[in-house]
């Protein structure tokens, strides 16, 4: 790959993440609230953006180092850490704004009620996933199947903020900014499973 093609990706990488910094807290200040409550908005919503990189990254382990000459695993880590701590932020501070334990508690029927509070499951999903990363030396070969839950969890989290979300809606430039993020997050675990036949 040629140094000025590295360049480039590099800096439509660094612009599209700055847009969607930008615009996320654009949307939130949209709305204004307690300081807690835009802590709850903010780490939900950072959260999703760092997992999703940390998400697309770990399907491009090649390219990533390629581009940023950096080791895939720092990059990936480095974005999954902060996905994981942003949304254990989210569902902590959200408790204590109600007061309550019940946003760990997963709620599983009635269907629009479990989609409505998938954010709950995918949490425990995130972090199942981050301890089969961590722990890959003794699960060995298996991890790999166990992390796949995360794009499970990311799926959940997207319908979660999309049905309840303050921040996000089927039809505002925010809400459809994170549904596409979610269809490439689809489209890439497909196709590279295809590839690998």
């Amino acid at each position: 790959m040629k140094d000025e093609t590295i360049f480039r990706i590099k800096a439509a990488v660094y612009a599209v993440l700055l847009l969607l910094v930008i615009g996320t807290l654009y949307t939130i200040f949209q709305t204004p609230a307690s300081a807690l409550e835009m802590l709850i908005r903010g780490a939900a919503l950072f959260g999703f953006i760092s997992l999703f990189v940390a998400i697309i990254s770990s399907e491009y382990m090649m390219e990533v180092r390629k581009i940023f000459g950096k080791p895939f695993l720092r990059i990936h880590h480095l974005f999954g850490a902060i996905g994981l701590a942003l949304i254990l932020t989210h569902a902590t501070s959200f408790a204590i704004n109600v007061g309550s334990l019940s946003p760990f508690s997963v709620v599983l029927s009635p269907l629009e009620t479990f989609l409505e509070l998938a954010g709950r499951p995918a949490l425990y999903l995130f972090i199942i996933g981050a301890l089969a990363g961590i722990y890959r030396s003794k699960i060995k070969s298996g991890w790999r199947y166990i992390h796949l839950v995360n794009y499970v969890a990311f799926l959940f989290a997207l319908i979660h903020g999309l049905l309840i979300g303050t921040d996000l809606t089927f039809t505002n430039p925010l809400g459809v900014i994170f549904i596409l993020m979610g269809l490439v997050v689809v489209y890439v675990f497909i196709s590279k499973r295809l590839k690998n036949r």
